[in-house]
């Protein structure tokens, strides 16, 4: 029971419901209050009452002339002329009644419509919510009255409120309407909630079918985007978590290898320093990949804190350049300066842009060819201050490119040392730029090598 109330669906059909019927009560209530009070048209009463005195006086005349009866008077009349006729004794006693089958569930007379009629001699009254008008008028033998002559006339052919079956089936349809609707407007929802349980249960990339352009379909689009994210943030961890384990396990292997050849030969000073040192870049290895995994990590909860100070931002370019300059020089790779004239001083955490100009340079050297060229550089505007490192490398493919800023983003995927680290520095490197306020971009095509941009307000 708890179910049925807590869900959407039931609420919105007993919403809808509630509501159609409180408009219905109020209408009716409406109807009622007021319909008393709506007046015929003085013409319209007169020719009435004038038929009625007709008709009155036509059942007197022909009881007077022929031996007929009243039952007999009244039924020719209400042949002939369609006439809706009751007749009453003094007392209320319905003598005879020739109705339409539609009219004959009409009250009857009241003793009170009886002493104003034969008081004035006439009486109107409106019998709703069928709209019926009836008139009452004596029927007299010779100057006493002796009946009360009731005709109806219907100011409508109809009531305006439907009965019996119709009123059942009136009754369906709103049913069927509100059902389809509280359907209809929870489907988007309950999508929603199957494709949530679908993520919680590893099924990551899950989608939903977006039928509207409203609020309910911006939060499918939103859905849709979060499952694409979270099945790519998937895939990108299973992969990191297999280039870690590639990235330890080697060089784990290599410090065994000659940790054991260390024990088990005798070799002269020489080459045991070799080996000693081989040992220690191995370690500098892992200690810097668990430096960036530590350093990620901080970026991700928020708790890097940036200490700027006013520095002259190509004096940080030239210095970051100056320790790749043997890199480039082992790779025959030209490694080029353009900075302009006249840069204003920036606050900045001279630290981090420097390590963000760093990850970029060690990408570039690390894809660019031999013989190529990487270019290095910085100019400004009235507002902001902008620093690229261009290459002549392979480039990007466009596919890669909108995800290489990405954390765990690799664009080759395979595990060999040479051709790349973990995919974290660019993610480091942009994390360090907007938290300064800037943005970081890459252009790029197949082949022609790849700009990356780093843009940094003055202010």
């Amino acid at each position: 029971m708890k179910s049925f109330y807590r869900r959407i669906y039931w609420k919105l059909f007993l919403a809808f419901l509630a509501s159609i019927l409180l408009t219905a009560s109020v209408m009716v209530l409406t109807y009622f209050i007021f319909a008393p009070e709506i007046e015929v048209h003085p013409h319209i009463k007169k020719s009435l009452i004038d038929e009625t005195r007709s008709v009155a006086e036509r059942i007197t005349a022909s009881l007077a002339a022929s031996p007929s009866s009243l039952a007999d008077v009244t039924r020719k009349i209400h042949v002939d002329e369609n006439a809706n006729i009751r007749v009453f004794d003094l007392s209320g006693r319905e003598l005879v009644a020739w109705m339409d089958e539609r009219l004959k569930g009409t009250r009857r007379i009241s003793m009170t419509v009886i002493e104003e009629t034969l008081r004035t001699g006439e009486h109107l009254s409106l019998i709703f919510p069928r709209w019926i008008q009836v008139v009452s008028m004596p029927l007299k033998r010779g100057r006493e009255p002796v009946a009360i002559l009731q005709i109806y006339y219907p100011l409508i052919e109809k009531s305006i409120f439907p009965q019996g079956v119709p009123t059942l089936i009136l009754l369906f349809l709103l049913g069927g309407m509100t059902a389809f609707f509280s359907r209809w407007l929870t489907r988007p929802v309950q999508e929603l909630t199957r494709g949530a349980r679908r993520m919680s249960a590893g099924n990551f990339g899950a989608a939903v079918t977006i039928r509207s352009r409203d609020e309910i379909g911006e939060l499918g689009k939103a859905f849709n985007e979060m499952s694409r994210r979270l099945a790519e943030f998937h895939k990108s961890l299973t992969e990191l978590l297999a280039d870690i384990s590639h990235e330890i396990r080697s060089p784990l292997a290599r410090i065994q290898t000659d940790a054991e050849i260390l024990i088990d030969r005798e070799m002269g000073k020489e080459e045991q320093a070799q080996h000693l040192q081989a040992i220690c870049e191995e370690v500098r290895h892992i200690d810097h990949l668990i430096d960036d995994l530590l350093m990620l990590s901080r970026l991700e909860n928020n708790q890097l804190t940036i200490e700027r100070s006013r520095v002259a931002i190509g004096e940080v370019l030239s210095r970051e350049v100056s320790r790749f300059l043997l890199q480039a020089e082992e790779k025959a790779i030209t490694l080029k300066q353009v900075i302009a004239p006249g840069l204003p001083v920036v606050s900045i955490d001279e630290k981090r842009i420097g390590q963000v100009i760093s990850n970029l340079l060690t990408n570039a050297i690390r894809y660019t060819p031999p013989n190529g060229t990487i270019e290095v550089g910085t100019k400004s505007s009235a507002s902001e201050i902008q620093l690229w490192v261009s290459d002549t490398g392979a480039g990007i493919t466009p596919e890669d490119l909108p995800y290489i800023f990405d954390r765990l983003y690799r664009v080759d995927k395979s595990r060999s040392r040479s051709t790349g680290g973990t995919g974290l520095g660019l993610a480091i490197a942009r994390r360090f730029v907007e938290a300064h306020g800037g943005h970081i971009r890459a252009e790029s095509e197949a082949g022609k090598g790849t700009v990356i941009i780093v843009t940094l307000p003055l202010s």
